[in-house]
């Protein structure tokens, strides 16, 4: 009587493991990403943590300030921005939420300890996608690591500059 897939997007089948990756740059390098090295040091941090592939789609949240090293880092993401407290955060959400991602992906990542992706989460785990969450120690909102089916911890940040010499 009632079809499951309501615009007839066809969910997903086979055996193909397609992932859908949202970052939030400025939370993994903990504020403005102002040069490529910072958004190169980013990428490749979160790539050797979630193994990321050619095949993996990946969307990068950021303001604007960090907007053009995030594009000049990783050429073939998408990127979309916000501006204001939280904006690349609601831009990403608004990702997950309108573009069908749980009927077209078989996991989402989000990279983000922030708790405004709490209710998107479980959205997405309730609609059948794996749903794994990267984050900083001690950077994960309690909310969002329940709604997690997976939580991958980056190691807390330490000083860009290093020691005085």
């Amino acid at each position: 009587m009632y079809s499951h897939n309501v615009l007839g997007f066809p969910h997903k089948q086979g055996p193909s493991r397609r992932r859908f990756v949202v970052m939030d740059i400025e939370n993994v390098n903990g504020g403005a990403v102002g040069n490529k090295l910072l958004a190169d040091a980013a990428f490749r941090e979160v790539a050797d943590a979630i193994g990321l592939t050619e095949s993996d789609h990946v969307v990068v949240g950021a303001g604007p300030s960090s907007l053009l090293a995030a594009g000049l880092a990783s050429q073939s993401a998408r990127l979309v921005m916000g501006r204001g407290l939280s904006g690349a955060d609601h831009a990403l959400v608004e990702v997950l939420r309108d573009e069908h991602i749980a009927n077209r992906f078989d996991e989402v990542i989000i990279v983000s300890g922030d708790g405004i992706f709490t209710a998107v989460a479980a959205w997405l785990a309730f609609e059948g996608a794996k749903v794994t969450v990267v984050a900083r120690r001690g950077r994960l909102s309690k909310r969002l690591q329940i709604a997690a089916g997976r939580i991958v911890l980056l190691p807390e940040l330490t000083s860009q500059f290093g020691s005085a010499a």
